[in-house]
């Protein structure tokens, strides 16, 4: 199910296989299974008022509220028993680098 972020964008629109695997001895992620593309809204053109701008990431971060239950998930997919405090869910480019929640 995808649920809408605060940039416009969609978290958790594709839905990933019912296990992950990390690549390359466990320091890759499974691309199918990590959130994060690039945001077509961000261009080298209008960066100063993008990603470099200050405070920026705060204006595309989802709250918890969204990102915990796809946490949950994808950590489940790679059979991850932790307490979910001890892991943070990450983008594969982040939307300070001008990543989108794709």
């Amino acid at each position: 199910m995808a649920t809408s972020s605060p940039n416009g964008g969609s978290i958790g629109a594709a839905t990933p296989p019912a296990r992950c695997h990390a690549g390359d001895n466990g320091s890759l992620p499974d691309s199918a299974c990590t959130p994060g593309a690039t945001d077509p809204r961000v261009s080298q053109a209008d960066i100063s008022s993008t990603i470099c701008r200050n405070g920026y990431t705060a204006t595309v971060r989802p709250p918890a509220s969204v990102t915990e239950p796809i946490k949950r998930d994808r950590m489940a997919a790679y059979g991850i028993t932790a307490p979910l405090a001890q892991y943070e869910l990450d983008h594969l480019v982040s939307g300070g680098g001008g990543g989108d929640d794709e």
